[in-house]
């Protein structure tokens, strides 16, 4: 007689997060109990030894565990004395699991415990061969903040110029590479060091002394009153626009309502999407706030460096619970995927106020990283990909290709992701007919080949935007071209992936938007377009009317 049971991913998932192991739910078998004791119990848990459960009265021993079909005990098949797994699946790789019990003895060729059949989220499609892990998408799966990593409140690194070597135990015990993210906070303490000593050299050769505060001061009402006259130059008013972004697993929805009053302005965002539960692509006030303001900033005091004095007269606001004023603990570690899109709203709902000084969208970059161990001592490396697509086109210049908005960056260099990880960068080329057309054509995005060395596998996580809705134009110009991203040719999902050797991740980052009519666009511009290679023959008669 054969008893059986099968275990579905909700009732994984609904397990408490504490102490979680999903071999627990075992026990939902007919015949099946917790061990008691035993000595196939581990340091790590009845999860490794035995499976913490037996069944039919069996010694927990005689269980017997598979990954698809495949042997997982860590012994040699059909020695009974000590059955463990050899692989432990972690609880985001399992989809569902089997227990099949019954009472047949080791006479008909099998245990007489129970056979643990465990189905894996990804299958081996999805992970070129791995059969049995499925790698958390560390950039969004985080259901709340504390899944994101550990939270240091506010705290000294440096108390009168001592280290707090307990601080930064704690930090080095709690990072993938301690070495460089060690290394990278040492070197930011050095460059304040060095800043301020440089500072209080010139306030000593100038005598500033108290002065320098008085001229601190005045830079930034200056500022303050920059911002206030070049908003007065706009008419009072009441805009609004809603656009739609990519998101995670579904799209998201940001409103905007722009209001200039006299020498202020506010923008609200009240109708945009909820905080996500389940992606950390939501947004603090903080973040959201510095998205409203920059490009405001960038259309009305261009020349001006930054400093708080350009803020004091913006304003917004969001409702407490949305994307953009998520409660704590929402997830928000993937913040950009939805504040990069913010000058999107604001510069659309200003086109009809403004024309002359708004942008059309941006490709943004996209985030890659490279985790996996070196061939020669073990030691694992972790490598961060910056890649920028296409900016968006204005009433006065062409998009620049490959260029971050709305913040600053650029990416790693291909000689640095090489030393730094098995890889090699077969082509890394401007995307032709990329950049939206328009009387000001649109930033060109970005194609990378990436094939993998040596002879490990290693894993790549992908942070990818604007692959649904595209950087889109202005005022009558095309969209960019969007995103889109493949391993081998074949289109993946966002995710982390498993990449053997010889694979070759492709990605290719989105144009920027255009402005304006391509009709209106001057012909010349138009071949000189194609003779770079920026605009195909094709797309110069069809976008722009130009035979060549």
């Amino acid at each position: 007689a054969t008893l059986a049971y099968t275990v579905q991913r909700q009732q994984i998932e609904d397990l408490p997060i504490s102490g979680r192991n999903y071999q627990s739910l075992a026990q939902l078998t007919a015949g099946v109990v917790p061990e008691i004791g035993g000595r196939d119990r581990g340091p790590l848990g009845d999860a490794r030894l035995g499976g913490g459960f037996v069944s039919h009265g069996q010694p927990v021993g005689q269980n017997n565990f598979l990954i698809d079909g495949i042997d997982n005990n860590s012994t040699v098949m059909g020695q009974q004395d000590r059955k463990a797994q050899a692989i432990i699946p972690s609880m985001d790789a399992v989809q569902e699991f089997k227990v099949q019990t019954s009472n047949y003895s080791a006479e008909y060729g099998r245990n007489a415990g129970a056979v643990l059949n465990v189905s894996i989220r990804s299958g081996t499609n999805d992970f070129h061969g791995s059969a049995y892990e499925f790698m958390r998408n560390d950039f969004f799966d985080a259901r709340d903040l504390y899944e994101e990593g550990l939270h240091i409140p506010p705290s000294k690194l440096y108390e009168a110029g001592v280290e707090n070597r307990q601080l930064m135990r704690i930090i080095a015990a709690n990072v993938r590479v301690p070495d460089l993210v060690i290394g990278d906070i040492k070197a930011m303490v050095g460059a304040e060091k060095l800043g301020a000593e440089r500072l209080l050299e010139m306030i000593e050769d100038y005598r500033a002394g108290p002065g320098f505060q008085v001229l601190a001061d005045e830079i930034l009402d200056r500022s303050e009153r920059a911002m206030r006259a070049a908003l007065m130059e706009l008419p009072d008013g009441e805009w609004s626009s809603v656009i739609e972004a990519d998101g995670y697993t579904r799209p998201i929805t940001i409103a905007s309502k722009v209001t200039k009053t006299g020498d202020a302005i506010h923008v609200d965002y009240t109708g945009s999407s909820p905080q996500q539960a389940d992606a950390s692509i939501n947004c603090t006030t903080n973040i959201t706030f510095a998205d409203t303001y920059y490009p405001i900033k960038c259309s009305l005091t261009p020349h001006l460096p930054n400093n708080e004095g350009l803020f004091r007269a913006i304003t917004m606001s969001a409702p407490e619970g949305s994307i953009f004023n998520a409660r704590k603990p929402a997830p928000v570690k993937s913040r950009s995927k939805t504040s990069f899109h913010i000058h999107v709203a604001i510069y659309k709902a200003l086109g009809e106020a403004i024309p002359e000084l708004i942008q059309a969208g941006s490709g943004s970059f996209w985030a890659m990283t490279l985790h996996g161990t070196n061939e020669d001592d073990g030691s694992v490396f972790n490598v961060h990909v910056l890649p920028n697509g296409g900016k968006g086109a204005t009433a006065r210049t062409d998009g620049l290709p490959t260029v971050a908005f709305p913040y600053n960056g650029t990416v790693t260099p291909v000689e640095i992701v090489e030393n730094q990880a098995p890889v090699m960068i077969e082509r890394k080329a401007l995307l032709i007919d990329s950049g939206g057309a328009g009387e000001r054509r649109g930033g060109l995005g970005q194609e990378i080949a990436m094939r993998v060395t040596g002879s490990r596998p290693l894993v790549a996580s992908l942070r990818p935007d604007k692959v649904t809705f595209p950087p889109p134009g202005v005022l009558g110009g095309a969209p960019g071209a969007a995103g889109s991203f493949d391993i081998n040719g074949e289109a993946v999902t966002i995710g982390p992936a498993t990449l053997v050797p010889g694979d070759v991740y492709t990605i290719r980052l989105p144009g920027g938007g255009g402005y304006g009519d391509p009709k209106a666009r001057d012909p010349q511009s138009v071949r000189t377009d194609v003779a770079n290679g920026y605009v195909s023959e094709g797309a110069a008669a069809r976008d722009y009317g130009v035979a060549l």
